[in-house]
């Protein structure tokens, strides 16, 4: 069968190296982004608007030394990147991505021109051997402290009114900083960056920064990428540090010391968060979850079946290593709730709304008191965020959206 017709590549189309087998296609004109074998670039790059597909299979031959049939160059450029608006189909009509399909009811809070203003005043920040140092050393500050403070410190007297307005504003503004430092990281590297805006990820209100031009970047700069908004939150805590240590006071210990905890919580590589993208990066490995959990399956299929064996390379045996502390993860959360406290299950929502009425009411008068209320609440909240996941995961399993990237 013969193939006369002569595609056209879309306009404004961007093609960025993501590692020595692959590249990244992005159509900035829809902001679609799709990563493709070093051969179907090669393929991309012969499309001119003048060469027919035999033309184009022969000129392929000719470059590379291997032969292609033209069908498959028909399907790779009508099936595969057509759909992604690469190449100018009318059987095809590409929509934007929707934005991070892991974060929902989103609003902008700032735009990307307003981001822009201040990320250009600390992106020097991100220069890689300024930043490592500075991020270890900040982090050595805050553990040394932490732990020589903390052994003689007594928090009794530290919850008071006062202390959880400041806690409030630190906090938000704690946020803030961390995704500006995502942004500012982004733009350093000269990628461009969005806005940033406020949203769920699953049913906890985050902040997010919107970095995915990232992803045509080296995997070192996106690894300082997912840590900027560390290293902001890093700065801060060590300045709340250095005022405890100026003043006496500590309210500013014990702000840093909660502090501390998100910024651990924000490392949890089994959560989609910096730690997550950051292992997923230094791997090199998109979709690090969701492959993750197919090695398992496929590991399984070995196994039952005698099929193909899945482990064929080091990241073959990464991804399954991680899919599996994956599911451990969530198995011991569950068999934890389930052994210890089964009712802290049943009556959730009931134990949240008396929470929130002892707090609104007043009735917290130290640290201590506070600890007990909402640390028996951890558990069964990490149980109902992976509950509710993986309901949101079957549905959109079902009813498919394309996403984009984000950094909360």
């Amino acid at each position: 069968m013969e193939y006369k017709d002569i595609p056209e590549k879309s306009d404004n189309v961007e093609v960025s190296t993501f590692d020595h087998e692959h590249v990244l296609i992005h159509q900035r004109d829809i902001d679609r982004r799709l990563k493709v074998s070093s051969d179907t670039n090669t393929i991309l790059t012969l499309v001119d608007g003048v060469n027919t597909i035999d033309e184009i299979a022969n000129k392929y031959a000719i470059k590379t030394g291997n032969t292609v049939d033209a069908k498959l160059i028909h399907n790779i450029l009508y099936e595969k990147l057509a759909p992604h608006g690469i190449i100018k189909s009318e059987a095809h009509d590409p929509q934007k991505k929707d934005y991070a399909k892991y974060l929902s009811l989103r609003i902008q809070l700032f735009k990307p021109h307003h981001v822009y203003k201040v990320s250009g005043l600390i992106r020097d920040l991100f220069t890689p051997r300024f930043f490592y140092v500075s991020l270890f050393t900040m982090l050595a500050l805050i553990a040394a402290v932490q732990v020589y403070a903390n052994s003689f410190h007594d928090f009794k007297n530290a919850i008071t009114e006062s202390f959880v307005y400041l806690l409030f504003i630190v906090n938000v503004f704690s946020l803030f900083l961390h995704e500006l430092g995502h942004a500012s990281a982004c733009r350093k590297f000269g990628a461009d960056h969005g806005g940033i805006g406020f949203g769920f990820y699953i049913f906890t209100p985050v902040l997010y920064a919107d970095v995915t031009d990232a992803w045509k970047l080296h995997r070192r700069k996106r690894i300082i990428i997912d840590l900027a908004g560390l290293y902001m939150q890093a700065t801060l805590n060590s300045f709340m540090l250095c005022l405890y240590l100026w003043l006496g006071n500590p309210a500013f210990l014990q702000i840093s010391f909660i502090s501390l905890f998100g910024m651990l919580f924000n490392l949890n590589p089994l959560f989609r968060r910096d730690g997550y993208w950051a292992l997923s990066d230094a791997m090199n490995i998109t979709n690090l979850k969701s492959k993750s959990t197919k090695k398992i399956k496929e590991a399984l299929s070995f196994i039952w079946r005698r099929s193909k064996n899945p482990l064929q390379t080091r990241l073959d045996v990464f991804m399954l290593i991680y899919g599996v502390l994956d599911w451990a993860f969530i198995i011991l959360i569950v068999g934890s709730i389930l052994l210890n406290n089964p009712d802290s299950i049943l009556f959730y929502p009931k134990n949240i709304v008396v929470s929130v009425q002892v707090v609104v009411g007043q009735e917290i008068h130290s640290f201590e008191e506070l600890k007990s209320l909402l640390f028996p609440l951890i558990l069964p909240t990490v149980f109902y965020i992976i509950l509710l996941k993986y309901f949101i995961a079957f549905y959109k399993n079902r009813n498919p959206k394309p996403s984009s990237h984000a950094k909360v």
